[in-house]
């Protein structure tokens, strides 16, 4: 397994310290107590493939891996402690149908009245396994979450050797697999006839699980994957519509997609704004008015919600929305706000060229090229969830994330992310947002580091404004159309003992790691302010960040 922590023997280090005037002061106050009920992985964010395209992004057999999706996930892999989460469905897949025979991993030979292209089914061969196997072996390890059609319960045949399948070549490092997708939206979709109610589909789950179980396959599933906030078919409906039935039994996870905005009207009416992306208060407002009371009653019943699938919009997001830097801040502050919330992982979906929220784009061609990729903004949020959530190198069980609740949540936000096991202690590190266009000094109170600590460092996701596309920097760094990071690593150290400040240029999120050790690691971030050097001398220094420059 890859590491990026690095010994590093060094005469003198010379570490770039800020000095910036500031505009705001935000004082950040702990909380008294941590909640332990939702203890998270380092794995926690996670990628959704959509199905139909999946050729084009992993590749359309073994021997054609892109290099730069390769790259792409072993960036992240390479924070994690544990497998990185990968699924693989969406619309495409409910509808389609598996051949054991296809020579082709895709083919586009089904009808379908959709407009959409997410929505288009195909039929799909068993180079989609061995080429997913492949991938893992190349990244590091994958945990494989895989959609199974519901649209046809009553001939579910080339559903349950799809399973078997799967479950042959893919061994341990598959996750689970989810049944149906956004089930509360057949009926609108013409997938179902009208009055199609919970009661319907909770029978429909219930044989097809049961087919699955009497095959001796599908032992870990997910469902019902709802998208929306429809009258009677909430997470708590299809719960207690399924209670004490094989479906519910089978359950690893309670699933749920989420597109809080809608960019689906043809005449590209624009139906919200960026701003929405840089208040903390919608997501906020996301974490109690999006099937709150469903998630809860999972937890209650033992089972895992995760968010199988979400980005900023519908319908493949808004240009100058979805594609800019605000989507990036905002995916930071809905994933943290999620593992702060009973969620267990959460899936950033991402599709093919021309859709506006792609975490990265592969060239508009007919097969995976191994460059010319395009970096999407929302990859930079990856690059800072994965640091700020992990626990390589460490004894740790796990994390627990908790809202700041910080004042003027408009414009500045924040986290802060406790080690399961010292949960009395301090935080592990701290995510802190300024939105806004002027400098903002967050001001940490003491105890935050003991003094035997010798160093807590910031980085930062930045960029010249909200609307910005593509020049956008994680810790001073850029990512390339092959996927390889780009640059002259940048972090910032402070002495975080007695208290401290960091200052935050806006827009822009930082990364502050507070824990590091004198004789262990130091981790995270940058402010892109007036800088001094200074130089420290040390015996050694372990430095974390994959591509970092020195």
């Amino acid at each position: 397994m890859p590491s990026f922590v690095t010994a590093l023997p060094v005469v003198a280090l010379f570490i770039r310290l800020s000095v910036c005037l500031s505009d705001s002061t935000v004082q950040v106050q702990l909380p008294s107590s941590v909640p332990s009920y939702n203890v998270i992985q380092d794995n926690f964010p996670g990628i959704s493939l959509e199905f139909n395209v999946v050729n084009h992004l992993i590749g359309s057999s073994p021997s054609s891996v892109p290099t730069p999706m390769v790259n792409y996930l072993k960036n992240l892999r390479s924070r994690m402690s544990s497998d990185f989460r990968l699924r693989v469905g969406g619309n495409s897949l409910d509808g389609s149908f598996y051949n054991p025979s296809a020579s082709q991993m895709i083919n586009f030979n089904i009808a379908s009245t959709s407009n959409g292209v997410e929505n288009i089914p195909v039929t799909y061969g068993p180079q989609i396994l061995s080429t997913l196997k492949q991938l893992s072996s190349d990244v590091g390890g994958i945990y494989h979450l895989l959609g199974l059609s519901l649209i046809y319960p009553s001939n579910d045949t080339d559903v349950i050797n799809f399973a078997q399948a799967a479950e042959q070549a893919l061994g341990s490092s598959l996750d689970s697999f989810l049944v149906g997708n956004e089930p509360d939206l057949y009926e609108e979709n013409h997938k179902r006839p009208p009055n199609y109610t919970v009661t319907d589909y909770s029978g429909e789950l219930n044989k097809v699980v049961g087919d699955l179980h009497q095959a001796s396959v599908g032992t870990t599933l997910g469902a019902p994957s709802l998208c929306c906030n429809h009258p009677n078919w909430g997470l708590a409906d299809v719960l207690t519509a399924t209670h004490n039935t094989n479906a519910i039994n089978q359950l690893k996870y309670a699933s749920l997609q989420h597109y809080p905005q809608e960019s689906c009207d043809s005449n590209g009416v624009d139906r919200w704004n960026i701003s929405y992306l840089t208040n903390h208060t919608a997501v906020q407002a996301l974490m109690t008015t999006f099937q709150a009371d469903g998630v809860l009653m999972a937890r209650n019943a033992g089972k895992q919600v995760i968010m199988d699938e979400f980005n900023t919009a519908s319908c493949g997001g808004q240009p100058g929305r979805s594609d800019t830097f605000a989507a990036a801040m905002w995916t930071v502050d809905y994933e943290l706000g999620m593992a702060a919330h009973n969620y267990s992982a959460a899936y950033v979906h991402t599709r093919e060229p021309g859709v506006a929220y792609d975490i990265f784009t592969y060239p508009n061609t007919s097969s995976a090229e191994n460059s010319g990729w395009t970096t999407g903004p929302q990859y930079y949020s990856l690059l800072l969830l994965t640091e700020a959530l992990s626990t390589l190198g460490s004894s740790s069980s796990g994390s627990v994330v908790v809202d700041l609740n910080l004042p003027n949540p408009t414009t500045t936000w924040g986290y802060a992310i406790y080690d399961s096991s010292s949960l009395s202690g301090a935080p592990r590190t701290l995510v802190l947002a300024n939105t806004g266009t002027s400098s903002t000094t967050f001001v940490l109170p003491s105890g935050l580091a003991p003094t035997s600590m010798l160093k807590s460092v910031v980085r930062t996701m930045s960029a010249p404004s909200v609307t910005e596309k593509s020049n956008i920097k994680y810790a001073g760094q850029s990512v390339d159309g092959t996927g390889t990071i780009q640059g002259k690593h940048s972090q910032t150290t402070l002495s975080c003992s007695g208290g401290c400040n960091v200052q935050v240029s806006g827009p822009s999120v930082a990364l502050v790691v507070l824990q590091t050790q004198s004789s262990g690691t130091l981790r995270a971030v940058s402010m892109p302010c007036v800088s001094l050097f200074v130089a420290s001398f040390l015996g050694s220094v372990s430095l974390m960040g994959l591509g970092a420059i020195w």
